[in-house]
């Protein structure tokens, strides 16, 4: 780990009201905090959170496609809540994203919900493909 990286997982907040930390943090900018965005996603696991709502994921969200990587692997968790709220505050807010997944995005929705956290998963997941333009092919 370079210093760089150590500086910045310094700045990663402490708990879910170190606002100030995260700011600190976020203030570095993208491209600089990509040595920390697997950190910075799992605080998307409740957007209740302040320093999740107030903080990271307005970052997140302006960083787009780079984060596919990242939402392949929390998509592919078995966490249903995680999966709402990428889906739901990154991947809804970012067109690109959104074009970019969508085969990955076909794939969620044609699944059968087992419970009603897979549910609300889908209805999200429904709702952004619908929000793609019908032209759109999207590549994966």
């Amino acid at each position: 780990m370079s210093r760089d990286d150590a500086a910045l997982r310094d700045l990663l907040p402490r708990d879910k009201h170190d606002v100030e930390r995260a700011r600190a943090l976020v203030s570095c900018g993208y491209p600089a905090i990509l040595p920390v965005l697997p950190e910075l996603m799992e605080w998307m696991q409740d957007m209740n959170w302040p320093v999740t709502h107030e903080v990271i994921a307005p970052i997140l969200k302006s960083i787009g496609a780079p984060l596919i990587p990242e939402i392949r692997r929390i998509l592919q968790s078995d966490d249903e809540t995680w999966k709402y709220w990428i889906l739901t505050d990154t991947v809804r807010h970012s067109p690109e994203t959104a074009r970019e997944m969508k085969k990955d995005l076909e794939l969620i929705a044609a699944q059968e919900p087992a419970n009603i956290d897979e549910e609300c998963v889908r209805e999200i997941t429904v709702e952004i493909l619908e929000a793609l333009p019908a032209s759109d092919t999207g590549e994966s």
